[in-house]
């Protein structure tokens, strides 16, 4: 595997203001941006190029699912918070990922982002959505 950059977080957003508020709330709290990318093809470019530390999803963008990219992101052990309007029971192989519907405070954002890089794989049970146990 391709060696990480410490804290450089991969933000695919397609909604350019929402990519923006994203990409200031990282730098904010010190974390570099790769991206803002609108597709999840040119994203997975990077990510097979130079793989990031983590990442930020839209779960629909404009190229469609990222569902290619989540298990991109998860064969290589990329940490990863679903940021999305869709509701999270239609994607229930992603069920144990951090799931923030939209719009969510930035201060939930920030502290998912963090968990991530705490190592915590299964998100806490205020970030948790429901999906899981409806689903099981």
């Amino acid at each position: 595997m391709l060696e990480t950059s410490h804290r450089n977080v991969l933000v695919v957003e397609d909604e350019a203001l929402l990519a923006l508020d994203i990409e200031s709330m990282l730098t904010d709290c010190g974390y570099a941006v790769a991206g803002p990318f609108a597709t999840w093809r040119e994203a997975l470019e990077l990510v097979e190029r130079s793989p990031p530390a983590a990442a930020i999803v839209d779960y629909q963008v404009q190229d469609g699912s990222c569902v290619e990219l989540l298990r991109a992101l998860e064969d290589a052990g990329i940490p990863f918070v679903i940021y999305s309007g869709r509701d999270q029971a239609s994607a229930p192989e992603f069920c144990d990922a951090i799931w923030l519907d939209k719009p969510c405070l930035p201060d939930k954002l920030e502290a998912a982002v963090k968990s991530l890089f705490a190592m915590e794989r299964r998100a806490p049970a205020l970030l948790a959505g429901d999906a899981c146990a409806a689903s099981g």
